[in-house]
């Protein structure tokens, strides 16, 4: 029976995270919603980007090759304590991963400084009725 604590956390955690990004998508979508019936039009739709992914798939990366390059520094070296080199090494690479992935977030803010993503569209003037000749 305490076999399966494990499977059921794990389980427990996937529902928790996909409930947490349908709810923020959900979220999101009715913000847009609201928005555009408010008469805002979204001018940077296509150009918006997003930063969390490119900083999640950086930590990963980070996160990898840091257990790779703990394994290789066992492996390859005479030190006793593997997890300590492990870990050490992951923390050092996620954390490298994470000033990279800053640098990128901050270069591409900077580029689109001053871009305005939400803009009210113009109301049309009524055009005056010309007098009868």
């Amino acid at each position: 029976m305490y076999e399966l604590i494990p499977f059921f956390f794990f389980i427990v955690a996937i529902i928790a995270v996909a409930l947490t990004v349908y709810y923020a998508q959900k979220a999101r979508h009715i913000e847009r919603m609201t928005l555009i019936e408010k008469g805002y039009v979204n001018t940077g739709i296509l150009k918006s980007k997003s930063f969390a992914w490119r900083r999640l798939g950086l930590i990963a990366a980070g996160f990898g090759f840091g257990a790779i390059f703990g394994d290789l520094m066992y492996r390859l070296t005479f030190f006793d304590d593997q997890g300590l080199i492990s870990i050490s090494s992951i923390i050092l690479f996620t954390g490298i991963a994470l000033i990279v992935s800053s640098i990128l977030e901050k270069k591409d803010k900077d580029q689109e400084a001053g871009e305005t993503f939400f803009v009210k569209p113009p109301t049309p003037q009524p055009e005056e009725e010309k007098s009868a000749e």
